[in-house]
């Protein structure tokens, strides 16, 4: 789990690391608490396991199922949420104890809606695009004498939907049983690999580098210290890539150079992706918005219209590209072939291939969807850094302050966050308290004044 919002990430069953007498005591005294207060229903006793003694200690019991009880209806084969309803009708339970046995083991991942990159902070909007993993089943049992791997997904929503900030942001459980561990872990990496979700930030790629992981590969090194001991490296968005790069490029172009989808967005004509010269080749570029600043892509086309080639200078690279219009959209580079769908709209373009989803940012587009620095504040633009409600303003209008001031708190996921200025200064405007806001909404501007004046 992680220490930021006291969420669990990944969950299992079995539990790797106990044997099958640890497994039995634990059992018996979690029956001995349920029957020491005349318990009637479905509950979940918790225990902290130390490994280095083999001990283990009560924690505590909650009265209903768990959001992880699929990874144990997935290993038992029973419905759980069916038993619950059974006894509370007042009908006895369909099996004895001995009639339970466990069988291969099953990994349920939760999507969060979030910015792992930004401190796992939530985020909100609409679901323009949900894609679930190849064959799986939702939100149904899992199959005994199925499948050799299912896959399952529990959500409650769709695409079209939206993601607000009023509640919890998980947007789903991608649960993968198997055989054993190795081979769960195995089909749970091309599971989330196949789960696109464009709209909203989401932590997939992140739960693809925590599975990957040695530490995590391997239960004898596994605790739940795993992402605070190894958050660097599970965080750490790797290079974008000259191909994703050029994807993104023609999702851009065919969106709007071909079916001119935005123009009814007001965009102006002079920001269409290029311009067309009679008899000579055609050049154009598009901007995208990288965490070491502005990439820009000059895209040159050739006699043949599906021949282009696209450089980076400032990365100094070249591509040659083979370009086919569709949906998919396919690319021919460096002799390998490339299918994907880009969602595209003015602020990013999402590509979406078969191995995962890559969202870039396009730059030069409309004031609001600028990024945030770590004060969640930009010059004298103070944005919010996630949506949530502007609790409290710490400063009126006029007041003078320097940078690292507090200015206001912002509640989100039932936390609250500090809003410092960045630069020192007059406040000019401030958002109204009590008001919801949305991510990188304006909440504060600040007139910067020369220390020399505050000092005076």
């Amino acid at each position: 789990q992680r220490r930021v919002h006291g969420q669990k990430v990944l969950e299992e069953a079995p539990a790797p690391l106990l044997s099958e007498e640890l497994r039995r005591q634990m059992g018996e005294v979690a029956v001995a608490a349920a029957r020491a207060v005349q318990y009637v229903g479905a509950g979940t006793v918790e225990f902290l396991f130390d490994p280095s003694t083999q001990e283990f200690f009560f924690m505590e019991m909650n009265t209903r199922l768990q959001v992880e009880h699929p990874v144990t209806e997935a290993i038992t084969g029973q419905d759980l949420v069916q038993t619950q309803i059974m006894i509370a009708r007042g009908l006895p339970l369909p099996f004895k104890q001995d009639d339970l046995r466990i069988t291969g083991h099953a990994i349920e991942a939760r999507i969060y809606a979030e910015n792992t990159e930004e401190g796992f902070l939530p985020g909100s909007g609409v679901l323009r695009t949900v894609r679930l993993p190849d064959g799986c089943i939702e939100a149904k049992p899992f199959l005994r004498g199925g499948p050799e791997v299912q896959v399952r997904v529990d959500s409650g929503f769709r695409e079209g939907d939206s993601v607000l900030v009023h509640y919890d942001s998980m947007i789903s459980k991608l649960i993968v049983w198997a055989k054993d561990r190795p081979t769960a872990l195995v089909h749970l990496e091309q599971a989330l690999a196949q789960y696109k979700v464009v709209g909203v930030p989401t932590n997939i790629e992140f739960l693809r580098r925590a599975i990957a992981h040695p530490i995590y590969q391997d239960v004898s090194r596994l605790n739940t210290d795993f992402i605070e001991e190894n958050g660097t490296g599970l965080i750490a968005v790797p290079p974008i890539t000259p191909e994703t790069y050029a994807c993104a490029f023609f999702g851009v172009w065919q969106a709007e150079a071909y079916s001119k989808l935005f123009w009814h967005e007001a965009v102006d004509a002079a920001t269409a992706i290029g311009p067309f010269r009679v008899n000579q080749p055609m050049t154009t570029q598009t901007e995208f918005q990288a965490p070491q600043g502005k990439v820009i892509i000059v895209a040159r086309q050739h006699g043949n219209n599906n021949l282009w080639t696209l450089k980076d200078e400032a990365a100094g690279w070249v591509l040659d590209v083979e370009y086919k219009a569709g949906t998919p959209i396919t690319l021919f580079m460096n002799g390998c072939r490339h299918s994907f769908t880009a969602d595209v709209t003015l602020s990013e373009v999402a590509v979406m291939t078969s191995s995962g989803a890559h969202t870039l940012k396009r730059a030069g587009v409309p004031l609001g969807f600028g990024d945030v620095d770590g004060d969640h504040a930009s010059g004298s633009r103070v944005l919010a850094p996630m949506p949530g409600k502007l609790m409290k303003v710490l400063v009126a209008l006029g007041d003078r302050v320097e940078r690292g001031s507090p200015l206001m708190i912002v509640e989100a996921m039932k936390m609250e966050h500090s809003i410092k200025a960045s630069v020192a200064g007059v406040v000019d405007f401030l958002g109204k308290e009590g008001a919801m806001v949305l991510n990188k909404e304006l909440l504060a501007v600040i007139e910067p004044t020369p220390d020399t004046e505050l000092a005076a």
